[in-house]
């Protein structure tokens, strides 16, 4: 496990150094500006609360996340995503020079004002987790019973924030275990469904919500179609059982 102690270093400092281009940005998005002004008032009053903002898919969650940060963090950043295509989303917007949000947005100007940002995996060795800015990484590898697991490999107090996508699924008891493991931490939950479909509330405390009428209303959001599907016969299958059918009780 990384030692804390021996791991304090200046850039702990730099989401609150970097001078970034956000609020009167013309590049972002009304509902992104909104929801940043409001993290950022929430968490200067609430310095380890736990908060949540609803933007309706095509809003600009990826982009809302990479922002956040900023005047907001004293120290590294931990992503957490519920699986693999939202943790794609996030490198693609974060680590892609190409599509890079902070540079394509103006939000930060020059390559090397940008964060440290590396994805976790097993083998990456603690000088890296240590150097880097922003750590993001689907659920699986965060917690799981491998001993390489991030929650294995670094202190409690090692990020300063937590930010959890799609956090309609942070209600499960596997999020519960990393939101109390790092629980001296700024949580930010964020999610375009702000329900679940077993009827659990979604943790933190609602800082801001954009109506889908709204997103529509200002064309970031058309072309929607209602449809309703009722599924009379539901089952479920596995790579471990792939010719039986299981019912949800089984699963």
């Amino acid at each position: 496990m990384i030692d804390q102690a021996n791991q304090r270093f200046f850039y702990m400092s730099y989401f609150k150094d970097t001078t970034v281009n956000i609020v009167g940005n013309n590049k972002l998005r009304s509902p992104q500006i909104e929801a940043y002004i409001k993290i950022q008032d929430y968490f200067e009053q609430n310095p380890q609360g736990e908060a949540l903002v609803v933007l309706p898919t095509g809003t600009g969650k990826s982009g809302l996340i990479s922002i956040a940060p900023y005047g907001t963090s004293n120290g590294r950043v931990l992503i957490i995503t519920p699986g693999l295509v939202t943790k794609e989303s996030i490198s693609k917007t974060q680590e892609s020079l190409k599509d890079n949000f902070w540079i394509n947005f103006d939000v930060i100007f020059g390559s090397n004002n940008l964060p440290v940002v590396c994805e976790f995996t097993p083998d990456i060795t603690d000088e890296h987790l240590a150097s880097s800015n922003i750590i993001y990484s689907n659920i699986q590898r965060v917690i799981s019973q491998s001993e390489n697991c991030l929650k294995n490999r670094v202190p409690h107090d090692f990020f300063d924030m937590v930010i959890i996508d799609e956090s309609h699924h942070s209600a499960a008891s596997s999020w519960e275990a990393i939101l109390g493991y790092f629980n001296t931490a700024k949580k930010l939950h964020v999610t375009g469904t702000p329900f679940r479909g077993d009827g659990l509330p979604i943790p933190g405390e609602k800082i801001h919500e954009t109506s889908l009428s709204e997103v529509m209303r200002d064309k970031f959001v058309k072309y929607i179609k209602k449809e309703t599907v009722n599924a009379h016969h539901l089952y479920f299958i596995t790579p471990e059982f792939p010719d039986e059918r299981l019912t949800v009780e089984q699963v």
